[in-house]
Order: C-alpha cells, then sequence, then structure tokens
C-alpha cells in the first residue's frame, strides 16, 4: 500500500515541477519585455530635444526658403501700381497704359455711378494682358483679385474687368448680410439686360404678372415680393413666422390661379420628404389646393413670380436714379427692408420706382414677331413664283 501511494503521487509532483518552471520562464520573458520597453522610452526621451531641434531647424529653412522666393520675386517683377476712379490695379510697366485705358473704359461705361464701395477699397487687382507672365508680389490686401489673360479679344478682357469689379462692389451687401441682400440674391451692379427680362416676366405662367405688364404698379411690387416681409424666419419668432406663413398664403392666391399654384407644386424638381409625401399627393393628384398651399408656404418651392433675376434689375434701375450716392445708401444699413433701402437708394417713392421701372421693361420689349414676318414674307415670294408661272406657261396652268 505504501508503495502504491508512492507511485500515484510521483507524476503529481514532477507536474508541478514542471508548471512552476514554465511559469517562471514566462516571468523572465515578461521582464525582459519590460526591460526592453522601458530602455526603448528613455532613448525616445532622449532623442526627443533633438527631433523639435530637427523640426525648428527646417521650419525656420522653409520659412527662409519662402521669404528669399518672395524677396527675388518682388525684385525680378517689373510692375507698377496706378489707380483709376476706386480702383487699384498692380500690372507689368509695358502694360500700364493699356491698363488704366481697359479699367478706365469699363469704369466710365458701367460703374460711373458708384461714389464708394468698402470692398472695391479694400481689393488689388493683379492684371496681365499678355502670354508672358510677370511674377506681381503683393501684400497687405485681404482681397486680390487676378486678372490674367492670354491672347484674348478686347472685348473679353472688358468683360472679364466687368465682371470682376462687380462682384467685388456686389461683396458689400454680402459682407454686411444685408436684408436687401438676401430679397434680391443676383448681383445688381451687373448691366442688366432688360429684353431677356421683359422674357421672364412675359413667360411667367401668373396672373399678377400679367396684370404688371398692363401697367398695375401694385402687382409689379406684388410679384417681386415687396408687398410683405421677406425675411421672417430669421429676424422673427415662432409666432412671426407663423403670421408670416399665413400672408405668403394669401399673397399666393393673389399671386396665382388654384391651376397655377398646383402646377407650380408639380413641376417642382426637388422631390418631397416623407412627411411632405401624403400632401404632395393631396396637391398633384387629388387637387386639394390647401395641400399645395401648406407646401408652398412651408418653403416647399420659391414661391414668388418675379425672383433675383428680375429683382436685380429693379436694383439697377434704383441706383441708376439715385445717382453718384445711391450704392452708399442702399448698404448704410443693413437691417433696412427692401421697400425701405430701395427708396432712399434712389430717392423716390417706391410706386414711382417700380413704375419708371416698368416702362424702361415695355421700352425693351423685343420684336416678338420679327421672326414670323420673314417666314411670311418668304411664302409670299413662292406664292408669288408660281402663280406667274401658272399664268404665263401652258404646262403650269391650272384646268
Amino acid at each position: 500500500m505504501v508503495l502504491l501511494a508512492f507511485a500515484l503521487a510521483m507524476p503529481t509532483g514532477l507536474t508541478a515541477r514542471q508548471t512552476a518552471g514554465t511559469s517562471s520562464a514566462e516571468d523572465q520573458e515578461a521582464i525582459s519585455s519590460q526591460q526592453t520597453a522601458d530602455a526603448l522610452r528613455e532613448r525616445l526621451d532622449e532623442l526627443r530635444p533633438l527631433r523639435l531641434e530637427a523640426r525648428e531647424d527646417a521650419d525656420s529653412r522653409e520659412a527662409r526658403d519662402f521669404r528669399a522666393s518672395r524677396e527675388s520675386a518682388a525684385a525680378a517683377a517689373t510692375v507698377d501700381t496706378i489707380y483709376v476712379e476706386l480702383i487699384r490695379v498692380i500690372t507689368p510697366l509695358d502694360q500700364v497704359e493699356v491698363a488704366r485705358e481697359l479699367f478706365t473704359e469699363v469704369w466710365s461705361e458701367s460703374f460711373s455711378h458708384i461714389a464708394a464701395s468698402p470692398s472695391l477699397q479694400e481689393a488689388t487687382f493683379s492684371f496681365q494682358w499678355s502670354n508672358e507672365r510677370v511674377p506681381i508680389h503683393i501684400e497687405e490686401h485681404p482681397r486680390v483679385i487676378e486678372l490674367t489673360k492670354g491672347w484674348a479679344p478686347r472685348s473679353n478682357v472688358k468683360r472679364a474687368i466687368r465682371d470682376a469689379i462687380a462682384g467685388t462692389i456686389n461683396h458689400d451687401l454680402r459682407r454686411e448680410n444685408a436684408r436687401v441682400s438676401s430679397w434680391v440674391k443676383g448681383n445688381p451692379i451687373q448691366t442688366p439686360d432688360m429684353e431677356r427680362t421683359y422674357r421672364r416676366v412675359a413667360t411667367t405662367h401668373s396672373r399678377i404678372t400679367r396684370a404688371c405688364l398692363l401697367g398695375d404698379t401694385y402687382a409689379c411690387r406684388s410679384a417681386m415680393g415687396l408687398t410683405f416681409s421677406p425675411l421672417p424666419r430669421r429676424f422673427g419668432t415662432a409666432a412671426d413666422a407663423e403670421r408670416w406663413e399665413s400672408q405668403l398664403t394669401d399673397q399666393m392666391t393673389e399671386w396665382y390661379t388654384p391651376d397655377e399654384r398646383r402646377a407650380l407644386v408639380a413641376g417642382v424638381r426637388q422631390q418631397p420628404g416623407r412627411q411632405d409625401a401624403a400632401t404632395w399627393g393631396d396637391c398633384v393628384e387629388d387637387r386639394v389646393i390647401s395641400a399645395c398651399d401648406r407646401l408652398l408656404s412651408a418653403g416647399f418651392s420659391d414661391v414668388s413670380p418675379l425672383g433675383g433675376a428680375v429683382r436685380e434689375t429693379l436694383v439697377a434701375y434704383a441706383i441708376e436714379q439715385g445717382g453718384g450716392g445711391a450704392w452708399g445708401r442702399l448698404i448704410e444699413d443693413p437691417e433696412m427692408e427692401p421697400v425701405t433701402a430701395l427708396e432712399y437708394a434712389s430717392a423716390m417713392p417706391i410706386d414711382d420706382l417700380v413704375a419708371g421701372w416698368r416702362d424702361l421693361l415695355i421700352a425693351n420689349r423685343p420684336e416678338t414677331f420679327e421672326g414670323l414676318w420673314s417666314r411670311a414674307g418668304l411664302a409670299v415670294l413662292w406664292f408669288v413664283f408660281f402663280t406667274t408661272l401658272a399664268m404665263r406657261s401652258t404646262r403650269w396652268r391650272f384646268g
């Protein structure tokens, strides 16, 4: 029995010693790994100042190279600065005269009524009209408008200058986030195309625009959204927004017939959201006009009959009527409502201003039937030709 007990105890003792040996090896390996990690951390700590010093040297060297390149460009550039009215232009020496000539022509043709513009005074125009570019170094001015043209017709260069100046001046409205800016949306400094504007007004499916063309000044104001506040959600409370939506519903009844309102919803490219899908179906498919009005008043579409492309021509006309200080008056107070801003800029009552704008619109009405008359004349010539053949030749006579 003693021998049997001893025999049974022998493997257990061996296994315990083996386990103890394995655990000791793992401990030694863990200790060695920890020592290695500690050594690496110490080495990294020693190298960190060297890395920081190397990075500073690289940054310093890059800054020196950048300054050197700028100084080299400034020294090599043979440029001059000219001033045309409110415009500061930097241009190569050999293009000074043509730059002065072009900017003077564009200013006198399109911007002579602008007496002041903060954005224009802050801007610098870099101008080159040459296939070979000269490096131009500009400092201190936050807005740099680069006008670089290779070979291009003179008319294209003037158009580029005009667009750059107009965009810079128009920034006066955007920078202050003026109410009239949000109302007009477009750029009233651009030269308006009144013939194109007439086509926009004439092709708008709204009874209020038809009344405008027939001479109703109030209809013109209403169609452009000048008979109610255009920005309630931004400047008012929730109650103001609700009141505005109710007012907009009344305006839509004035602007459009029920069928026109339904067609407006049906023609919108934007797909209704899930919460509006049922209402959209009620409007378009079931012809429930109140559903159409709910979608339109909730901002589903820009529902004003005459939008920014037409409104900007009214602002341009107001500036023209107001003379030299008109632009400054328009941007003087960003909180002015569009009607107040237009009256202040033009120095005219809004009804007189809109009536004058409508007269200008009618005066630029395109020759709608010009193409029809040319075709009719051609048809008459062919008729005379064949009639002559029928009268003078038995082969062509009738009967």
